[in-house]
């Protein structure tokens, strides 16, 4: 009997690719990419420890700004309350003996003048500290019984100018047509200074 060997004419498709290496498999590393892997490791952990270094000094700094911009808010609003009383001084042309001034609230002062003739002046010289760019109000700061005595003044005055008289307030004495009358705070009333109008 003869042996007869058919050869397919045709190529089967991936018979002569079977052994060969596949696209989707990895290559093995080699020895040096291991120290690689370690070296950049060992680079981001410094790199990270950096970043928390400089993530504290900056709060830090952060820190000492804040310190600075307190401090220099203070400085600032220190010489703006300098300013402000220079410029009222000029403006009032007189200066004033206080005897105590405190701040109450941001924008609320309080000053207790040394007598009642200085109160009067910047009372008189009020009107030239206002301005356009600040709103400035001065008020008398009176004690009751103070404010029912001017109370009673002004009520005089508006009553003998009905009457026809001239009349004028000065230093807690109205005068009337030239006459000088004085507030007597035990009788609360007004009596003739007989020695004032005859100067």
């Amino acid at each position: 009997m003869r042996r007869v060997t058919i050869q397919p004419t045709t190529k089967l498709s991936g018979e002569g690719d079977f052994f060969r290496a596949s696209k989707l498999t990895k290559r093995t590393p080699n020895k040096n990419s291991g120290d690689d892997v370690q070296e950049m490791k060992e680079l981001l952990k410094t790199l990270v420890n950096n970043n928390t270094e400089v993530i504290k000094e900056l709060k830090e700094i952060r820190k000492e700004q804040q310190v600075y911009h307190t401090e220099m808010k203070k400085l600032r609003d220190e010489n703006q309350e300098m300013k402000k009383k220079k410029s009222y001084e000029k403006k009032v042309k007189s200066r004033t003996k206080n005897k105590i001034s405190k701040k109450i609230g941001e924008t609320v002062s309080l000053v207790k003048l040394e007598n009642y003739t200085e109160k009067e002046k910047v009372m008189k010289n009020k009107i030239k500290l206002r301005s356009n760019e600040q709103k400035i109000f001065i008020n008398d700061d009176l004690t009751k019984e103070h404010t029912s005595m001017q109370k009673h003044i002004r009520d005089v005055k508006w009553e003998e100018r009905k009457k026809g008289n001239r009349t004028k307030i000065k230093d807690l004495k109205i005068y009337i047509n030239e006459e000088v009358w004085k507030w007597n705070k035990q009788t609360s009333k007004f009596v003739e200074n007989k020695q004032a109008s005859q100067h």
